[in-house]
């Protein structure tokens, strides 16, 4: 499958992933298999090969960054965890363990 977003292009086989996209960010996390994630902007030549277990971002006009492993306890509310601003321009990303609860106070800029 490929998936093509305002900033990124993502390419899977037989993965599940997540993905949370905004007009200048896309977020990635693989729960199985493995996916490409690059941008869409044809000078920006560093893409990665994200793993199970791990999340990457993208800013537009920018590589994806290094995907970096997400705890286990957070990997089953990974999409939970991520807002996206208002405008849905960027995401947002709320890291804490505690309750939801605290999600209320989440300041959305």
């Amino acid at each position: 499958m490929v998936f093509k977003t305002g900033t990124a292009i993502i390419k899977s086989v037989c993965a599940t992933i997540n993905i949370i996209s905004g007009s200048s960010e896309t977020g990635i996390f693989v729960y199985k298999g493995e996916a490409g994630f690059a941008s869409t902007d044809p000078s920006i030549i560093d893409a990665y090969v994200i793993k199970s277990g791990y999340e990457s971002f993208l800013k537009k006009n920018n590589p994806p960054a290094k995907p970096r492993e997400v705890q286990i306890s957070l990997r089953s509310s990974w999409l939970k965890r991520l807002f996206l601003t208002n405008d849905r321009d960027r995401i947002l990303k709320y890291d804490k363990k505690s309750s939801a609860v605290d999600w209320f106070f989440i300041e959305k800029k």
